[in-house]
């Protein structure tokens, strides 16, 4: 059995003078929810073995302030297919992870994060009051059976604003 921590990236800016949604940066809310999560991380004792992650802008610094805050110093591997990636590309990233990382920390985007959940979740996967089981920088840790087979429970699901 492995384990997989799903964090989708933190608040972003839809400030003008980005040119792309691939380059929108964390807002001042993101920016500060981001390292609060990493805190999380280390209180939860879920460091990770392995940390793959989106290469766009907000991805790559929602990890960087949540590593920096959690205290890992490994590296971060980016793995392009993670953008706009649908639960079938992410199923094709994970089953690339390392076979020794027993717990890998995948940082994303919905809707893809959130499909991958519920199909690996199976039967555990909170139903969130608001109907939003991903919102920005929210965090769920799962225990997987099978990638293939969606065979996995979720341990935990934490948002930013439950700390």
């Amino acid at each position: 059995m492995r384990e997989l921590i799903v964090l989708r990236h933190a608040k972003s800016s839809w400030g003008a003078g980005v040119p792309t949604d691939f380059a929108r940066p964390l807002n001042e809310r993101g920016r500060r929810d981001a390292p609060r999560m990493g805190r999380w991380l280390v209180e939860e004792n879920l460091s990770p073995d392995h940390v793959v992650c989106s290469p766009a802008a907000r991805a790559r610094e929602t990890a960087e302030l949540f590593l920096q805050a959690a205290g890992w110093d490994g590296d971060v591997c980016e793995d392009e297919r993670i953008y706009e990636a649908s639960r079938a590309r992410l199923l094709e990233v994970l089953a690339d992870c390392p076979a020794n990382a027993n717990r890998v920390l995948l940082i994303g985007h919905n809707p893809g994060l959130t499909s991958l959940v519920v199909f690996l979740g199976l039967q555990t996967v909170p139903e969130p009051e608001d109907g939003n089981l991903l919102p920005t920088a929210t965090a769920v840790h799962l225990r997987i059976d099978s990638l293939e087979n969606g065979g996995g429970t979720v341990e935990l699901l934490m948002r930013p604003k439950w700390l």
